[in-house]
């Protein structure tokens, strides 16, 4: 499932609707950090994954310190930055590919 945000929100808005949309899901970030893990590479359990997609330019410091005290996990999908609309289609190709490979084993 998708979920499509009407337009600018705050994060704290964002993130509680999401998960009580989602309330069993775990929530990803993509992140430039050496500390995050490959996307490739993770693993959820089974549960659905709600990928948070920054607007252009990345997201602020304060929103990435607020995202880090929400225990959303940082995730790499590349070593350089992505458009919005490239992100959307990395997350989403390596999410699918991901289910898929669990489900055919």
């Amino acid at each position: 499932m998708v979920a499509f945000l009407g337009g600018p929100a705050p994060p704290a808005t964002v993130l509680a609707n999401l998960r009580s949309d989602f309330e069993d899901a775990s929530f990803i970030v993509g992140s430039l950090s050496s500390d995050a893990a490959f996307l490739a590479e993770t693993t959820f359990g089974g549960c659905d994954v709600v990928a948070l997609i920054g607007p252009e330019g990345g997201f602020s410091e304060q929103e990435e310190l607020f995202l880090k005290e929400q225990a959303v996990e940082q995730v790499r999908l590349t070593d350089t930055i992505l458009r919005v609309e490239t992100a959307a289609m990395a997350f989403a190709a390596i999410l699918t590919a991901r289910r898929n490979a669990v489900a055919h084993r």
